[in-house]
């Protein structure tokens, strides 16, 4: 066995393991917080600090794949490569941003939550303005008008407002993926 064949089969295995390690980081640090919500007047569903370092990290890398393309390869690289690593780099950057500034703000004996994104700031969404919700395999889609909210399922705190839009009847989509209790 030569060492490419071996490389071959490690490649796979190890990022297999590595987002394996990811996502169980990510699930143990969302038990510990959903734990201390119980007595605060609201709870805020926000993005796992996972996603910022995974930003963080893709934009380092994509930033260091131009700067070499433009010292070592500037008249060999065609301006493809430039606009490729541009948009991986700015893709960094807008999940850094998203995981920053998106949250939803449940108060539980309000028949509101606070919704803020990059794209939209502290607008107060009313559940019966909610005309329904969808769980897909990795997502919560609520319905506000004609507005779409898509809530991470490893969001943090993301059973609060699954709850909330539960208890406060607000219809399910057809072929949702997660059972009304």
């Amino acid at each position: 066995m030569d060492i490419e064949m071996i490389v071959h089969i490690l490649t796979p295995a190890l990022i297999g393991i590595v987002l394996f390690i990811v996502a169980s980081l990510i699930l143990k640090s969302n038990k510990k917080v959903s734990s201390n919500y119980l007595n605060q007047t609201s709870i805020i569903v926000y993005l796992p600090r996972a996603y910022f370092w995974i930003g963080l990290v893709d934009s380092a890398v994509f930033l260091i794949f131009i700067i070499l393309a433009i010292y070592i390869n500037s008249e060999t690289s065609p301006v493809w490569v430039f606009v490729l690593f541009a948009a991986f780099l700015l893709l960094g950057i807008f999940i850094m941003l998203e995981t920053i500034m998106w949250k939803i703000e449940v108060p539980p004996k309000e028949d509101y939550f606070i919704y803020n994104s990059v794209f939209c700031s502290n607008k107060k969404i009313f559940y019966k303005d909610c005309s329904k919700y969808k769980c897909t395999q990795n997502t919560l889609i609520v319905y506000a008008g004609r507005k779409m909210i898509f809530i991470d399922m490893f969001s943090t705190n993301y059973d609060a407002i699954y709850n909330m839009l539960v208890s406060k009847k607000v219809k399910v989509a057809a072929k949702s993926n997660r059972k009304q209790k």
